[in-house]
């Protein structure tokens, strides 16, 4: 990749410029070079940046780990975290921030291009599962069978609006219950299993519908 526009945040002001420069060699455009988290959220939305290198400790409300879970989480802008050492409780901070790679101080030129590689390819991927659970999802809930889904131990992961009804569930109250708890689902179950039992079948007009079942299968 190249191209792509970055945003620096980082306190001190020689590791900044020689982070700038480093990106700019490997073809990166730096959108800013930011000195605390507080600024990076300010400036965030308007700059739109395609990934934040994000130091952990910056002065300011926000340090580097609350700045990169309000990028993440408002704007969907993946963070790799600088850092040079951090303590345990830093450390757990920041993997609840959902961070794409830590580059450890010190760096070299290659070191930054391979953590910005990895996290914008992942960023990627995650983009395109993001569009194609929503499609999915879409679709399952738009057609005219009752679909449920579950875990591979049993447990309820999604219901369509069709399910939900037919079971007098709603989604949500099912979820992480068993489906063999689910009132309705068993009863459902039998009936989509008579009417799919060919013997059922014969003698029955091929324009008379079949009665209303489950479609059921894990994930």
């Amino acid at each position: 990749m190249a191209g792509e526009r970055i945003l620096v945040v980082e306190d001190e002001t020689q590791v900044s410029d020689l982070i700038q420069r480093y990106l700019e060699k490997a073809g990166y455009s730096v959108v800013a070079c930011l000195a605390t988290g507080d600024a990076a959220v300010q400036e965030a939305e308007r700059l739109r940046p395609d990934l934040a290198l994000m130091d952990i400790h910056l002065p300011g409300k926000l340090d580097g780990v609350a700045a990169a879970e309000w990028l993440h989480e408002r704007l969907s802008i993946p963070v790799v975290f600088l850092t040079g050492m951090a303590d345990d409780a830093t450390l757990l901070r920041s993997r609840g921030a959902e961070a794409f790679g830590y580059v450890l101080k010190p760096f070299g030129p290659e070191d930054l291009k391979a953590s910005i590689e990895l996290a914008l390819n992942k960023n990627t991927v995650e983009n395109e599962l993001r569009r194609f659970e929503h499609w999915f999802s879409a679709a399952i809930k738009s057609i005219a069978d009752a679909v449920i889904t579950t875990d591979a131990s049993g447990l309820i992961t999604f219901l369509n609006p069709v399910a939900e009804a037919l079971t007098g569930w709603p989604g949500r109250e099912a979820l992480a219950r068993k489906l063999d708890g689910l009132p309705g689902a068993r009863r459902a179950r039998a009936g989509h299993d008579r009417e799919s039992d060919p013997a059922r079948h014969r003698g029955r007009p091929r324009d008379q519908p079949a009665g209303a079942g489950v479609a059921a299968g894990t994930e």
